[in-house]
């Protein structure tokens, strides 16, 4: 049997309601031997993920916490249904978000950190951005790190624990992970395809949806 435990501060809480313009939320009334499909969903992907991926992924956890608060403040904070949000990333946000990713492919970057370059709030920025770009902040970020390294695997003569390094994946394991539940195939498969017949590869082609 596993156990997840998730601690949600005031503030945050508090943070997520002036987002959207409702009050404090003061303290959550959780329903007493209850069952929460919801809170059971997010904390499953959280361990399938860190299981599968380890537990470096900056964002997917950042996206995740904000799925958390989200759900209690609604849920059991009384936080009133809120509106769609209408627009998006100004081209220069957006612009700004995925060079700040791009540049820090190896190191990884957070939410707050993105969010502070747009002169957002972290709950706003991961909402407009995703309506912008039609997916999360770090499917982008993940979709990008494949992207490099497909270039790394045929334009450089680097081993796969290099490459995996320099496109910030944990290791070579998670990168062949990650590699592989994408394209089908490992790194290693897909260079000796793509190597013997270039035609197949059109550098800054986009890859499939990250997990």
């Amino acid at each position: 049997m596993q156990t997840l435990r998730v601690h949600i501060s005031q503030r945050s809480l508090d943070e997520l309601a002036d987002d959207f313009g409702q009050p404090p939320i003061g303290s959550l009334r959780p329903t007493l031997g209850g069952a929460d499909p919801v809170l059971f969903e997010l904390g499953a992907a959280v361990l399938n993920k860190m299981q599968m991926f380890g537990g470096d992924d900056a964002l997917f956890f950042d996206h995740l916490a904000l799925a958390f608060q989200l759900h209690a403040a609604q849920t059991y904070g009384q936080l009133r249904a809120i509106d769609p949000l209408r627009g998006g990333l100004a081209p220069w946000q957006y612009r700004r978000a995925t060079e700040l990713m791009s540049a820090r492919i190896a190191q990884g970057v957070t939410l707050a950190e993105l969010a502070e370059a747009c002169q957002l709030s972290v709950n706003y920025f991961a909402r407009a951005f995703s309506r912008t770009a039609k997916m999360p902040a770090h499917k982008w970020l993940m979709n990008e790190r494949i992207r490099q390294a497909k270039d790394l695997l045929l334009n450089m003569e680097m081993p796969a624990v290099e490459i995996a390094a320099a496109c910030g994946f944990t290791d070579q394991s998670h990168f062949t992970r990650v590699f592989s539940q994408l394209e089908g195939k490992s790194p290693a498969r897909w260079r000796r395809l793509r190597l013997c017949d270039w035609r197949q590869y059109r550098p800054g082609a986009q890859v499939g949806a990250a997990i």
